[in-house]
């Protein structure tokens, strides 16, 4: 199975338990060609929800460098306690 490209970030709305959150999820690696691309998709996620808060779902991201970890902390400043960053628990691979 082919994976999504880089700029495939999905946009999904969860209300569970009356609880309405924005999950971004992207599924490649986040770094200078694919850092500006979450920029935009957490900033839209942020003007266009006015909900409880927003989750980014790390799991499918082999990899991160400080350019991609930049509009994660963008989100992380604008949100505060309403922003959760999940799934980033793996050990990250080493640089090429």
């Amino acid at each position: 199975m082919d994976r999504p490209r880089a700029d495939q970030h999905l946009l999904a709305r969860d209300e569970g338990q009356g609880v309405q959150v924005v999950r971004v999820v992207p599924r490649d690696d986040l770094d200078l060609s694919t850092g500006p691309q979450l920029d935009s998709r957490l900033n839209r996620a942020m003007t266009l929800h006015d909900g409880d808060g927003l989750v980014l779902d790390l799991s499918d991201v082999p990899f991160m460098d400080c350019a991609g970890l930049v509009p994660v902390l963008r989100a992380r400043n604008a949100l505060g306690d309403r922003f959760w960053p999940v799934g980033a628990d793996r050990r990250p691979r080493p640089a090429a």
